[in-house]
């Protein structure tokens, strides 16, 4: 598949954003435990957004990789 750098950039929003994710579900878990309220569901939810992020991660890497082929 041809990518372009249009698709470079929204890949890397992406991981940007489950960064984001991640960053304010572990607030949440902090504040749910501060509480002493049951955090399984919330835990569950981070594993999610963190395989998310490989994933988001994985994608950037291969068109990146694919682009600087591309250029050779």
């Amino acid at each position: 598949m041809a990518y372009s750098s249009k698709d470079l950039e929204l890949s890397r929003r992406r991981v940007v954003e489950d960064r984001k994710h991640i960053a304010a579900q572990e607030s949440h878990i902090a504040g749910i435990l501060l509480r002493g309220e049951p955090s399984s569901l919330a835990a569950e939810q981070l594993v999610d957004f963190n395989q998310q992020l490989r994933a988001h991660t994985f994608e950037c890497d291969l068109i990146a990789a694919a682009l600087r082929a591309d250029r050779h």
